[in-house]
């Protein structure tokens, strides 16, 4: 480890005795490894950035993944962390690695990080498995794009809030240059002599619906950013959303007319934007579903009074 490194990761042991206080429970729960391998895998940076929202709170990190996020806010000083998926392995070593974003081996499983810090708890399942009126926040990083049900979560999310309780997310747009998940992530990766990368280069992934069977058609909901702030408003008081435009790194020096053109059905707004930040307060009432005729709660239905998939070769209406 470089000196650089040295000096950061001795900033995150501080940080932890600043936000969890000298008390004998904070030196009992001081676990210097684990802060280091969570640091290494980039699992420290969301709750840093969010930390004045979570310190002293309950929190509930829905769709944690195979990863160390809970470190990250135990350094911050949340009074409790609960990680909630449903696929999960609480016995496997192999976490996933946010800055290579693969699958790596580490120096402990989720069951003895469990052990290790009593107030951190995973569970394999999903939120409806959860008690209700149990947390202050409510954390999504980068999961509400993979939720193919984003309305019904959204719902029983807020139901496992207790009153005034905040819902903060960040989304993944998927008409940014990248939102289609797979390679090039960004510019540096474009291999123009792959197949598999013209299909998705240069917002192609918006031009066509996906195939079957396809990551975008079995892991993202492809929500655009208004259906995506309509279905959040139906169960939250929006306080902050901020919409982050994409960097020159992540192809929005690449928005030619050309290909504004090409997609006149989507403003420049929805294609530049890279992610949305938002933070939102549990409403303490709720818009109903829709229903179907056939009695189906409808979940990705734009409100809007025109559908930009209309007339382009852009994926279906019911896709987001």
């Amino acid at each position: 480890m470089s000196f650089r490194d040295q000096r950061k990761l001795l900033r995150e042991y501080a940080r932890y005795f600043v936000n969890n206080g000298l008390r004998p429970k904070t030196w009992r729960g001081f676990a210097p490894q684990l802060i280091s391998t969570a640091r290494d895998f980039g699992y420290i940076h969301w709750a840093r950035e969010i930390g004045s929202r979570i310190k002293d709170r309950d929190v509930l990190d829905v769709g944690c993944g195979m990863g160390l996020h809970s470190i990250g806010f135990v350094v911050s000083g949340v009074r409790s962390y609960t990680g909630c998926d449903p696929k999960i392995d609480l016995d496997s070593s192999v976490l996933t690695h946010l800055r290579t974003r693969d699958m790596q081996p580490a120096d402990c499983t989720l069951r003895a990080l469990m052990r290790r810090l009593p107030h951190v708890s995973y569970v394999r399942g999903t939120v409806a498995n959860l008690p209700l009126a149990q947390w202050d926040i409510a954390v999504l990083h980068n999961t509400t794009e993979h939720l193919m049900d984003i309305d019904e979560v959204f719902a029983a999310v807020s139901e496992r809030l207790k009153p005034g309780g905040l819902l903060i997310f960040r989304h993944h747009n998927y008409f940014a240059w990248n939102g289609h998940h797979l390679a090039p992530r960004d510019i540096s990766r474009i291999n123009t002599a792959d197949p598999d990368q013209q299909k998705v280069i240069d917002w192609e992934h918006i031009a066509r619906e996906p195939e079957p069977g396809s990551y975008a058609a079995t892991h993202l909901n492809r929500i655009q950013l208004d259906h995506l702030r309509i279905v959040t408003e139906r169960y939250y008081v929006v306080d902050e959303w901020r919409e982050m435009v994409s960097s020159v790194s992540e192809g929005r020096m690449r928005l030619t007319p050309e290909i504004l053109r090409r997609h006149a059905s989507f403003s420049r707004r929805e294609l530049e934007t890279q992610s949305v930040y938002c933070v939102a307060r549990r409403s303490s009432s709720s818009v109903a579903l829709d229903s179907e005729p056939n009695g189906n709660r409808h979940l990705m239905k734009p409100r809007e009074p025109s559908n930009p998939y209309v007339g382009s070769q852009a994926p279906a209406a019911g896709s987001g």
